[in-house]
């Protein structure tokens, strides 16, 4: 599994130069479904950023809640999950695949 990490790795200790020509680099399926959760991720923030915030009194009146407060909410929501992203990443995420 960490094949290409091994051997480039061994090759450092060593004192050689690793030869990436006879490297293949590996895809994990892990990691198309993290792509699959950034993506949705960016496509809710985006919706967040540019319909409500453009329109804030369409949102209000449709939903009859403050587009300030969504947004508000949303902003904190995104700050405070950037200090998580990078734990639950490693331990669950690309860092495993």
């Amino acid at each position: 599994r960490f094949e290409f990490r091994d051997r480039l790795l061994m090759s450092v200790k060593d004192g050689e130069r690793p030869d990436y020509s006879k490297m293949e680099p590996q895809v994990y399926p892990q990691r198309w479904i993290q792509l699959a959760y950034l993506s949705m991720l960016a496509l809710m923030s985006d919706w967040i950023c540019f319909s409500v915030a453009a329109t804030p009194s369409t949102f209000e009146t449709t939903f009859q809640h403050s587009a300030a407060g969504l947004i508000d909410i949303f902003l904190f929501t995104n700050v405070a999950s950037c200090f998580l992203v990078t734990d639950l990443v490693s331990k669950f995420g690309l860092q495993k695949a």
